[in-house]
């Protein structure tokens, strides 16, 4: 579900939602205190499982403010783009993306592709990797096997960092070519010919990364997962991309495997 602030109002969107809850305050509320940083809300159908999203909206007289509960930052953003959350976080920081190199040749190369403008270029000492380290990787689309290369090491990397320091995605070369990666791909990079600055929704990246393909995506995966739970909590069915996910879905999934 997606928090929705209402400050000193009670209207509704245009487009309403199933999966939006609407939670009126005040202008004097404080929104952090009294219901973001406290214990996660879980589903009561199932109690392992948060019942809000990480994003959430504040609605005052400014218009829809995203927020994150993993930072104070909140942006700007217009109702249309709203549906995105339902599809994995929505970073609100400027966070840069990260372009590995290994000598000052592939520096060089991935400096004159650069079209970012927040982009950090960092050394990736291979002295540091264990020799006994298997790092065989894709290329997407189409899994062309693409051996060894340290994609799996910068993938961990990043991922350590994702959210924190570092945005979701990552460039590095190999023979002469620029690949790029992020932190929901499955062993698996493409191919590009310019750096650019990460999206900040994860729908934006699935869309324009993974193209929607569920079995790569393993963020979208997870969205698709928790909208499977909230429809059999909600006993309704949710849309999810060009998908019906029904309330029982979740449950025939358990018997096959049953």
């Amino acid at each position: 579900m997606l928090r929705i602030f209402r400050v000193d109002h009670q209207r509704k969107l245009e487009e309403d939602n199933l999966r939006y809850e609407y939670i009126d305050v005040d202008k004097d509320t404080n929104i952090q205190k009294k219901y973001i940083k406290i214990k996660p809300k879980r589903m009561s159908s199932f109690p392992d499982i948060e019942l809000y999203l990480e994003n959430y909206v504040v609605w005052n007289e400014e218009g829809l403010l995203l927020g994150s509960i993993k930072n104070d930052v909140q942006i700007k953003i217009e109702e249309s783009e709203l549906f995105k959350v339902f599809y994995g976080y929505w970073e609100t920081q400027d966070l840069p993306v990260v372009a590995f190199y290994l000598n000052d040749e592939e520096l060089k190369l991935l400096k004159e592709a650069n079209q970012a403008t927040n982009v950090r270029y960092e050394y990736f000492d291979e002295d540091s990797v264990d020799s006994c380290y298997s790092g065989d990787w894709y290329l997407f689309p189409g899994k062309v096997d693409m051996g060894f290369s340290y994609a799996l090491k910068y993938t961990s990397s990043v991922k350590d960092r994702s959210g924190k320091s570092t945005s979701r995605m990552f460039y590095f070369t190999d023979n002469g070519k620029i690949y790029c990666g992020t932190t929901g791909m499955r062993h698996c990079c493409i191919e590009v010919k310019q750096i650019l600055d990460c999206p900040k929704a994860g729908y934006d990246i699935s869309s324009k990364v993974y193209k929607f393909t569920l079995p790569t995506d393993i963020e979208l995966q997870m969205a698709k997962s928790d909208a499977k739970f909230l429809a059999a909590q909600l006993e309704k069915s949710i849309k999810f991309l060009d998908l019906v996910i029904e309330p029982g879905d979740l449950y025939n999934r358990k018997r096959k495997r049953d």
